[in-house]
């Protein structure tokens, strides 16, 4: 994402086909329906050529533009946390210090995944990983970290990293890299889940699984805080005080408030006199009292929930983000609520390109955050008929990242399509034994102009393999069928969208990706249930 991008620009030639098929179209199966789909590939391509959707790279990178902007600066800020880095430049740029680091992290995370590749780029693998072990709302598969019983130095940093977050530790440098430090911080965790009731004697101040399950599981913490009540003793709310501040700050920030999850630092509560532990005038204490004002709130009565967090109001604020979890868990109507979302850009054209020009100010939260992030939409429709203070930047959230789900998962289909069509446009189909790509076997398969299929099976084959070579066949159809059904839907869509009027260049395209988000869950398991028939 290159800042602000150009969205009434996009397919032309996408269009005038549209437009010129409005005097000549009404056959699905007429030639212009079946330029639209090459012109649809096309379109999808140069989206991504025109940076208005940057999926990850698929092969080693020739230069930064392959990624988008804020996922870069998301590599290499994640990679600076982790202590890969001594710096983080901000810069969406390439180059040998960040290539190093990725090196650096891929070769620890191998040595607790064997499979895993050391390359110096980040694709599928190495992003997946990151998002693992950094953001707070990707579930961590523990013995993939572990190699036996031993922690891998990359998970080491992420519980280090964490336990910083979490406001356990002063210094996340050190916390990384200082053993001592990290024990202190470990103990530091298990003290405050005692003080809060959930140590039933599993949790022990090690790297142990049990231990960092819970420190990892960020809704099992929302709901320990949610479930607690405020200690009695003062020398005890001093001491879950750091973790209170954290946990509030990486929640508001998930949320998309304006405030920062550095764990804590100091100086944001009042130490002494009659109102000591109340929140000082920070950046934390605006964030709280604008969600508070966000859930119905007086300005007034936001102010003291806010600055008595500490104190007496933590429960009622997780509790408010439990509930909302639960409720968003329970609730069947997500198929309106993403309408609702449609409707909140569709109705507004302009919308869109405010949406679009806001992800390049989000920063690593587009990656972080999407669940919550949900329920906030949800939550939000329901309490207010207002818009909240984070309500661009959420919607921007919401529609990025479905929207380049549906992209990577439409390209996906396009790529089957191509070679499905190759596969089956050949004269004379070749087949290969099982675990052999060299030598194709002799039994040949064939079709007429009809594409009536024919087995040539020669004397040397045997029944057993033609019947696998008639499966495969079998396979190949029922997945070219789907994806093609699956690709009339989105052309479908645009070809609404556009002959409305209302939606042109990219947007459209974009709108269209959006309405398509949930019927991918319609096709993929279709899809899935084909390839493993």
């Amino acid at each position: 994402m290159t800042g602000q991008v150009n969205l009434a620009a996009g397919p032309e030639s996408f269009r005038r086909s549209i437009a010129a098929g409005r005097k000549r179209m009404p056959p699905l199966l007429s030639k212009p329906v079946l330029e639209q789909y090459g012109l649809l590939a096309e379109a999808m391509d140069q989206a991504s050529r025109d940076h208005i959707i940057t999926p990850l790279p698929a092969t080693r990178p020739e230069s930064a533009s392959e990624y988008s902007r804020s996922r870069l600066r998301t590599i290499r800020n994640r990679l600076f946390l982790l202590g890969y880095l001594e710096r983080d430049s901000g810069r969406a740029a390439l180059g040998p210090q960040l290539m190093s680091a990725i090196t650096a992290f891929q070769q620890d995370a191998r040595l607790s995944v064997a499979s895993f590749v050391v390359d110096g780029w980040v694709g599928e693998q190495t992003w997946a990983a990151l998002q693992e072990l950094v953001s707070f709302e990707q579930p961590l598969d523990m013995e993939r970290w572990f190699a036996g019983d031993v922690a891998c130095p990359a998970l080491v940093r992420a519980v280090g990293l964490r336990l910083f977050a979490l406001g356990l530790a002063r210094d996340h440098l050190s916390v990384i890299s200082e053993r001592a430090c990290l024990e202190a911080a470990l103990n530091g965790f298990v003290g405050v889940c005692s003080l809060l009731g959930v140590n039933n004697g599993t949790l022990k101040p090690e790297l142990c699984p049990e231990t960092l399950e819970l420190l990892f599981d960020q809704d099992a913490l929302v709901s320990m805080l949610a479930l607690s009540k405020p200690p009695d003793l003062y020398v005890d709310k001093v001491s879950i005080k750091p973790f209170v501040l954290g946990m509030a700050k990486i929640e508001l920030w998930l949320l998309g408030y304006d405030i920062t999850p550095d764990g804590y630092a100091g100086g944001e509560v009042i130490v002494s006199d009659v109102r000591a532990l109340d929140l000082k005038k920070t950046r934390l204490r605006n964030a709280l009292t604008q969600y508070w004002i966000d859930s119905g709130m007086t300005r007034f009565q936001a102010e003291l929930k806010a600055v008595k967090l500490v104190k007496r109001t933590y429960p009622a604020l997780f509790s408010s983000l439990h509930a909302d979890a639960a409720d968003a868990e329970a609730g069947t109507e997500s198929a309106i609520l993403f309408s609702r979302l449609e409707e909140e850009i569709t109705d507004k054209p302009a919308l869109m390109q405010q949406v679009w020009n806001q992800l390049h100010v989000i920063g690593s939260r587009i990656w972080d955050g999407i669940r919550r992030t949900w329920r906030w939409f949800r939550a939000m429709l329901k309490r207010v008929a207002g818009r909240a203070v984070a309500w661009l930047g959420n919607i921007a959230r919401l529609a990025y990242h479905y929207i380049i789900n549906a992209y990577e998962a439409m390209q996906m289909v396009i790529r089957g399509v191509d070679e499905s069509i190759r596969f089956f446009s050949q004269p004379v189909m070749r087949f290969y034994a099982p675990g052999h790509t060299e030598a194709p076997i002799a039994s040949l398969m064939i079709h007429d102009r009809d594409f009536d299929f024919r087995l040539l099976l020669d004397h040397s084959d045997s029944s057993e393999l033609a019947n696998a070579m008639a499966g495969r066949l079998r396979k190949r159809s029922a997945m070219f069928a789907i994806s093609c059904r699956c690709l009339a839907e989105l052309l479908d869509i645009l070809v609404g969208l556009l002959r409305q009027g209302l939606l042109t260049g990219w947007v459209a395209l974009l709108m269209a990706l959006l309405k398509l988000y949930q019927s991918i869950h319609y096709w993929a398991p279709r899809l899935l249930a084909a390839q493993q028939e």
